[in-house]
């Protein structure tokens, strides 16, 4: 039977029966329990021994423990992620990326510049230009604006126009290490004035100013300067020029390429201790580097100096030929007029309307002017009208000079280039009838060259060919003659200013700085002899350092006239 017994009965009489032992065996313990502790226990149960036992865990098994909720899962934006310890999103740096402008983005890694090695060295280049007179700033090694922009001026300066700028002209920087490479000067005295640092003028000039104010300790004579072989020529042809015209060769001097003013280029020789030379074509034009514009530039030569004072009769007579009709023109003929007329008005002191002024003069107007051998001129008739004063005439023409090479003209803009001199205005006629004007002093300027022809080119050296002079054959009382060159030398060009060398020149002198030391004497005067000694020293060093080439202005004077008052500074 017990085999029919299902296996869930047999389970649970087991159960029942392992229960009764455990109950009877947890009864006997507690009954001696009470028996050795009789005091205890509570109110009887119903054997007798007031045994109580609370069988309800037999029953009721402890709850199963409770799993822990579920973690809440955050959704972060990539890159992103989520942080257990701070409950929310985080830029993880630890994975390369790095939160700035409120934004998490991938830390870039460090850029590799790779620095260009300049083509020279650049602190070699900065003490050269430095030495040369243009201004990098410090030779710190460091390519600056500063220091491209002083080599530009120096390139320019020096005839480049490639590259300029450029480090890596291979052509100018190497003129500029030429230069550079130079000995050093060797100490010499301070200049006495800053306006005329060479106290050194030729010997006819000096000659002249000593006849007329005696000698002066703060002026020398120089020796014969020297003249730049030019290019091209035979040594045979050299010495023939040299010996004909007493012409000083230079031997020894450092060749420079293209224009500089004369001040940059007297400055490089008192830096180097070496003379700088230029070397003319055979045959070549004058530089022209004048963009053009009005007289601003012109009155920076005389800005800083007095102002002069004149009499109300005193005249002026500007004339300026540049347009030609059947002749080249005079390129610098309106440019040089105005010039004058800025200064005469800004300057000298002349009221507007006592001043003539007339441009691209036709052979009648001229005689309109000055008079012919028959009648007076207006001038002559202006002068009548005002007091005697004192009268200021320039004339930037063409000039010619006869087949006979004994006359000068002034070449009218309406007139062929005769060499008669048919159509043009006598220079002698102009002379004789300036001399029947009655005024107290007149000062006639002629910026103009004499020649047989209009040809543009100049044969280096530049002198002149022409047997006979231009000035008045006889001295006129009161009357000084100013000619930009000699004979039918052809006139320069100063290419700073767009106007002639002699025009440049003689607008400082005139302006007040001829009277300055060490040529003037400081008496707020300018007379005859210290305007045209001034001019003509530098008319001369100019041409000389600047082009190569030779100009010598001349004189004609019957007496040292006093030509102009400076007023107080």
């Amino acid at each position: 039977m017990v085999g029919n017994i299902p296996k869930r009965a047999t389970r649970s009489t087991v159960f029942l029966a392992v229960f009764s032992v455990l109950f009877a065996g947890a009864w006997s313990f507690a009954a001696m329990a009470s028996e050795k502790n009789p005091g205890r226990g509570g109110g009887g149960g119903g054997f007798g021994g007031g045994i109580t036992i609370d069988v309800t865990p037999l029953f009721n098994p402890p709850p199963k423990r409770q799993p822990p909720p579920p973690t809440r899962t955050v959704s972060c934006r990539k890159p992103l992620v989520f942080s257990k310890r701070s409950g929310r999103c985080i830029c993880p740096t630890s994975r390369g990326y790095v939160f700035t402008r409120g934004k998490c983005i991938r830390k870039k890694p460090p850029t590799r510049t790779t620095v260009k090695k300049p083509p020279v060295d650049v602190a070699r280049v900065q003490e050269c230009l430095q030495k040369a007179g243009f201004d990098p700033g410090p030779a710190d090694g460091s390519a600056g604006r500063k220091t491209i922009e002083a080599l530009r001026q120096f390139q320019q300066a020096n005839g480049f126009t490639k590259g300029l700028g450029s480090l890596g002209n291979k052509a100018s920087i190497n003129r500029l290490f030429e230069l550079c490479a130079a000995p050093a000067p060797q100490p010499v005295r301070q200049a006495a004035a800053p306006s005329q640092p060479d106290n050194c003028i030729p010997r006819d000039l000096y000659d002249m100013l000593a006849a007329s104010y005696g000698t002066n300790p703060n002026i020398r004579a120089c020796p014969n300067a020297c003249l730049p072989k030019p290019e091209f020529y035979s040594d045979e042809r050299v010495q023939t020029i040299g010996a004909q015209f007493n012409i000083n060769w230079c031997s020894n001097c450092v060749r420079l390429t293209g224009w500089l003013p004369l001040a940059e280029i007297l400055n490089m020789e008192r830096l180097t201790g070496r003379t700088m030379c230029v070397s003319p074509l055979a045959q070549c034009v004058v530089p022209s580097s004048y963009s053009g514009g009005g007289y601003a530039k012109v009155r920076t030569i005389f800005k800083t100096l007095p102002v002069s004072v004149r009499k109300p009769g005193d005249i002026a007579v500007v004339i300026g030929n540049e347009a030609y009709n059947k002749v080249p023109a005079n390129e610098n003929g309106d440019r040089e007029a105005g010039a004058v007329r800025t200064l005469l008005l800004d300057q000298l002191g002349y009221s507007e309307e006592n001043i003539i002024d007339v441009r691209n003069a036709t052979l009648a107007q001229l005689e309109d002017i000055f008079g012919t051998a028959q009648e007076e001129g207006f001038l002559s008739k202006q002068l009548a009208d005002n007091e005697q004063g004192d009268v200021f005439i320039y004339v930037s023409s063409h000039g010619l000079a006869d087949d006979a090479q004994s006359r000068g003209h002034i070449l009218p803009v309406d007139s062929d280039f005769d060499k008669t001199g048919k159509g043009s205005y006598a220079l002698q006629q102009l002379y004789d009838n300036l001399a029947k004007l009655g005024a107290r002093t007149i000062t006639l300027v002629l910026e103009m060259s004499f020649s047989t022809d209009l040809n543009q080119l100049i044969e280096p050296p530049n002198l002149p060919q022409l047997a006979s002079s231009v000035l008045p054959q006889t001295t006129v009382p009161g009357l000084a003659v100013f000619t930009a060159s000699d004979r039918d030398q052809r006139t320069l060009e100063d290419p700073e200013y767009g106007i002639g060398l002699f025009t440049r020149y003689l607008i400082e002198g005139l302006a007040g700085q001829a009277d300055e030391q060490p040529i003037g004497n400081k008496d707020r005067r300018i007379d005859t002899v210290e305007l045209y000694v001034y001019t003509a020293n530098l008319v001369r060093k100019a041409a000389r350092k600047t082009q190569g080439l030779e100009q010598k202005p001349l004189l004609a004077k019957h007496d040292n006239l006093l030509i102009g008052r400076l007023g107080q500074r």
